[in-house]
């Protein structure tokens, strides 16, 4: 009877604590600096708000940009955005999953990922705030994704 309730509490554990983790993918655009305008790729299947929020940063930060529709190409320009964003709900809705990727010349060059945890005690963040991040991150302006307030 005690070897199964160690096994119950150990897998509990286990659980509980994989739900609670965020996971980030942290790989700089080199270069992405020295661009002359930067290309965003409208995603038509993510809210909005994601769109708004790459701009505010682009704005605050000086950075000449332009949207493109959905139908554009990432070899088109020199420098091109594509993203993602997955909100999710639990008491309040909150930015569970992002993605922002870089191209250069059409390649892949840098890609900042996120994706919270069901029970991550940081999942309530503004969207705006984790996009911010996530754009100062693909600049290399940040080496990780901090939590505290900043």
């Amino acid at each position: 009877m005690k070897l199964r309730l160690m096994i119950v509490l150990a897998f509990a554990v286990l659980v509980l604590s994989a739900c609670g983790k965020m996971d980030v993918v942290h790989k700089p655009a080199v270069g992405i600096e020295e661009a002359q305008r930067l290309y965003i790729i409208k995603n038509d299947s993510t809210k909005e708000g994601f769109l708004q929020a790459l701009e505010s940063w682009c704005k605050k930060e000086g950075i000449r940009y332009s949207v493109l529709p959905s139908t554009a190409n990432v070899q088109d320009h020199a420098w091109t955005l594509t993203y993602y964003g997955r909100w999710s709900w639990d008491l309040a809705i909150f930015l569970s999953d992002a993605e922002i990727t870089a191209f250069h010349n059409g390649k892949i060059v840098g890609r900042e990922k996120l994706v919270v945890g069901q029970w991550d005690k940081h999942k309530f963040e503004k969207g705006e705030k984790r996009i911010h991040k996530l754009m100062d991150m693909l600049y290399n302006r940040a080496t990780h994704y901090y939590t505290s307030e900043k």
